[in-house]
């Protein structure tokens, strides 16, 4: 009896050299210093209340933390962000969504500082 192991290795390993099976990305992005974190909240669908937000979070004084959004998406832009944010050396954060933009089937996006 044959088994389709050595198919299934060959495809993981093609999927793999071209992108389309990666790991996942990180809840919270950190900066270059480490002590302030980015990150991203998505519901289950876009409402009334929006379509997710990205968010940075900074310590402060006796163990708390100060959430202020960065973005806030509204469909058109973008919505149902689903994983962390990354940095470039520049400072700016990229994302992706799950819904939203042009044709209803996500963005990438960018925040510039």
């Amino acid at each position: 009896m044959r088994t389709a192991k050595p198919l299934l290795i060959l495809v993981a390993m093609l999927a793999a050299a071209s992108g389309l099976l990666t790991t996942a990305a990180p809840a919270f992005a950190a900066s270059k210093d480490g002590t302030t974190y980015q990150g991203t909240t998505s519901g289950s669908y876009c409402d009334g209340f929006g379509c997710g937000i990205v968010f940075q979070l900074q310590p402060g004084a006796n163990g708390t933390w100060t959430e202020k959004v960065l973005h806030s998406f509204h469909g058109e832009d973008g919505g149902l962000p689903y994983a962390g944010v990354i940095f470039d050396s520049a400072g700016n954060l990229y994302g992706t969504t799950n819904g939203g933009g042009t044709y209803g089937n996500g963005t990438v996006f960018e925040i510039m500082p």
